[in-house]
């Protein structure tokens, strides 16, 4: 099933309203990101300078406020053949381990105070021409009967 063009604008310009950040991809765990998962997850703005990282994406990212979920948009031109047979094989993005949302982006994104972390899981992608993207269930903590808790006004 494919997008009208209007519906694919409409849904590019929802991608690109998320925060502007840079997502390195691997385990938090292992020297130089090397493994699968989530490495770090950093708002743009305050990216620290270092090297150039291989895995190191420019993405946004933003809540889905209907289903509370998280959702991570990378641009498409910026995943390499090379990124996508070692963390998107079989369409699918695979996190071994939780991870935990930084007090930065949390706080961005508006989310109640209080640790926040991305399930252990595997998660299907949608690839366009423009975006990779991928859905991520939030720790249960972040959920009240299925919906996302909202800090009070």
């Amino acid at each position: 099933m494919s997008l009208l063009p209007s519906s694919l604008t409409t849904y590019h310009r929802a991608c690109r309203s998320g925060l502007s950040v840079d997502v390195r991809l691997g385990s938090p765990d292992l020297r130089n990101c090397a493994g699968l998962g989530i490495c770090s997850i950093l708002l743009r703005e305050e990216m620290p300078a270092r090297p150039a990282c291989p895995d190191g994406l420019p993405a946004y990212l933003r809540l889905e406020p209907v289903t509370g979920r998280l959702l991570l948009h990378l641009l498409t031109a910026a995943v390499t053949p090379f990124l996508h047979r070692r963390h998107f094989p079989d369409g699918c993005l695979t996190l071994p381990q939780d991870y935990a949302l930084p007090r930065a982006l949390t706080d961005a994104l508006g989310l109640p105070e209080g640790p926040h972390d991305i399930a252990a899981g595997t998660y299907p992608i949608l690839q366009d021409e423009v975006f990779v993207t991928c859905s991520f269930r939030l720790g249960a903590a972040h959920l009240q009967d299925g919906h996302l808790r909202r800090p009070a006004a």
